[in-house]
């Protein structure tokens, strides 16, 4: 599964906001014009999953950061989510027909005067089958869960209730409780009982919004944790569960092989544990006698780690959804001649999972498609996109220059004005 549509209301610097992904989507704009909104409107659903509304809230300051404050939306407390999923090509799901798209929508009210709490006031999650033996195009659309203020309805197939919840279960095997917890999303609890809301649990999960920072990726980290981090600052236990999985021979030679033939000089890298439990990293470089240390590394080298950690660890295994990487401004730190390549690395790893970048470098524009290419700008104070493609001369501009010259020379907007 890959994050198909995102549709964003009353977020940040969105007011209305709807967009098409592709395995690689790259947000081109200036600053400020709200692609780290987009990115963390996508956080924002996750932690609501994870953590609660309120501690999502709290992570953002408070409600007056959290909603809109310019335009039509201005002055409003209720912000609305709707991401829709679809198999990744070349990927199917069994069921009742093809499945063909998994869509989750939340809606959250927010409160800036007084002091009532935030809470869901709605969430619902759909999925839409291709009916098998029917004309083609005929979809068949389940919800398997909807939320409202004051009830839970959702498809159970297990014997037993989830614990904790007092419902109705009717013969149908749909539930029905009311709502206690406004809190937190209802869908992680009833993902035992139906296939569809755990492929959804898994799909949110598996957002993962990485804006690098040098000095947090050197910091030593406990082994247990796995997945990296939104900062890099467990980048050591990740290259640790790497080099110890099963294809660890593998995945370690294809991080070696791709960083030293960008950094000169780099021969390998190692892990090790410390006596206080945690794990450190030490780099190898052909002119020197020992390994050096985390702080004795460049601040691009540690981002090639990063990255190709994320790479190493995301590929599509088994019935897990596509990984879906958001990475911030990519580029930092490197040669120019390392940016391209490393967009390479990114459309290979779109191949089973997908990539979505902000950046500010016409390399990394250059290396994309013009499909791929979105334009991120601010009007009357909220983020409005397009895509670069929609010009309807860029193929004959195309012919004299590149996507990135293009984009410099204004032809697409996404500059500043």
């Amino acid at each position: 599964m890959i994050l198909k549509h995102i549709r964003v209301s009353n977020f940040r610097s969105i007011g209305e906001l709807e967009l098409e992904l592709t395995p690689l989507t790259v947000l081109v704009g200036p600053n400020a014009c709200g692609k780290s909104n987009i990115l963390d409107a996508l956080q924002f659903v996750k932690d609501v999953f994870v953590q609660g509304l309120g501690a999502a809230v709290d992570a953002r300051h408070g409600a007056d950061c959290v909603v809109c404050q310019a335009g039509k939306a201005g002055g409003e407390d209720v912000a609305e989510f709707v991401l829709t999923f679809t198999p990744h090509e070349g990927r199917e799901y069994v069921g009742p027909g093809r499945f063909t798209y998994l869509r989750y929508a939340l809606s959250v009210e927010l409160p800036r005067r007084g002091h009532d709490p935030p809470r869901i006031v709605r969430e619902a999650a759909t999925c839409g089958w291709e009916v098998a033996g029917s004309e083609a195009g005929a979809t068949r659309e389940l919800t398997p869960f909807r939320r409202t203020k004051d009830e839970v309805e959702a498809y159970w197939g297990e014997a037993q209730l989830p614990n904790g919840v007092e419902a109705v279960l009717t013969e149908g095997r749909t539930l029905r409780a009311p709502t206690a917890d406004h809190d937190r999303s209802g869908v992680p609890a009833f993902t035992v009982g139906s296939p569809d809301l755990w492929l959804l649990h898994q799909c949110v999960l598996r957002l993962s919004i990485y804006d690098i920072v040098p000095g947090i990726a050197r910091m030593p980290s406990p082994v247990t944790q796995d997945a990296l981090n939104r900062y890099g600052g467990n980048l050591a236990s990740v290259l640790h569960r790497i080099g110890r999985a099963d294809d660890a021979a593998e995945a370690m030679s294809t991080i070696r092989d791709s960083v030293s033939s960008a950094v000169p000089g780099f021969t390998d890298i190692v892990t090790e544990e410390t006596s206080d439990g945690n794990v450190t990293f030490r780099v190898g470089e052909d002119s020197a006698n020992t390994r050096m240390g985390p702080t004795q590394v460049s601040d691009g080298t540690l981002r090639l780690l990063c990255y190709h950690g994320v790479l190493a660890s995301g590929p599509l295994k088994d019935e897990l959804p596509a990984m879906a990487a958001c990475i911030e401004e990519p580029e930092r730190g490197l040669h120019p001649w390392l940016i391209a390549e490393l967009v390479e690395n990114f459309r290979e790893f779109a191949e089973t999972g997908q990539v979505l970048l902000t950046t500010h470098s016409p390399v990394v524009v250059d290396a994309a498609k013009a499909e791929e290419v979105v334009i991120v700008e601010k009007a009357e104070g909220m983020t409005k996109v397009r895509r670069a493609s929609h010009r309807e001369d860029v193929e004959r501009f195309l012919e004299r220059f590149t996507l990135g010259e293009l984009w410099q020379q204004g032809r697409f907007g996404g500059v500043p004005d």
